[in-house]
């Protein structure tokens, strides 16, 4: 069961909260966005990942 409250991203009340997935979880006591921002969160870290490079071809995909 997890914690329901305010989501701190977007302020909505009585919603299943869950960790940010952009922060180490040593520096979160508890879980605080709602799923909806957290998928955001996610997308936006993927985004600003750089590319990964292969080795054996020593450019960008």
């Amino acid at each position: 069961m997890g914690l329901i409250g305010t989501c701190d991203d977007c302020g909505i009340e009585g919603v299943p909260l869950r960790f940010k997935p952009d922060v180490p979880s040593s520096e979160q006591t508890r879980p605080s966005i709602c799923n909806d921002c957290r998928i955001e969160r996610e997308i936006v870290l993927e985004e600003s990942r750089p590319a990964p490079m292969f080795p054996e071809e020593g450019r960008l995909p």
